[in-house]
């Protein structure tokens, strides 16, 4: 096995997983958090640290393969059930690319 294998292995024993989160700030992309224990559904608030402050996001989507070195973990899961539903995130994509938005503002002002 190769040491990314390896890596990627002990990542889904000790129940860690990668997840993008979209955050309500003036930036064009998501950024990867680890979870540890079973990941929240797409559309889950989760509070993150960004930089010196902590931030509430919605996650976008779950990695099953967790291969990326110093990710900062979710500081805390917000709710149980997803606030924003699959059509909704769906909804909120194609706002974000047809007003050329970040996608964490479109998914607030939802």
């Amino acid at each position: 096995l190769s040491d990314r294998d390896l890596h990627a292995a002990r990542r889904l024993i000790e129940g860690r997983t990668r997840v993008e989160v979209a955050l309500p700030l003036p930036i064009y992309r998501t950024f990867s958090y680890e979870v540890r224990g079973e990941a929240p559904l797409p559309g889950t608030r989760v509070l993150v640290p960004f930089r010196r402050q902590e931030l509430i996001g919605w996650i976008t989507a779950n990695r099953p393969d967790p291969d990326v070195e110093k990710v900062k973990a979710v500081l805390g899961v917000l709710e149980d059930v997803p606030s924003v539903t699959p059509d909704l995130m769906e909804l909120c994509g194609w706002m974000a690319e047809y007003y050329v938005a970040p996608l964490g503002i479109a998914i607030r002002a939802s």
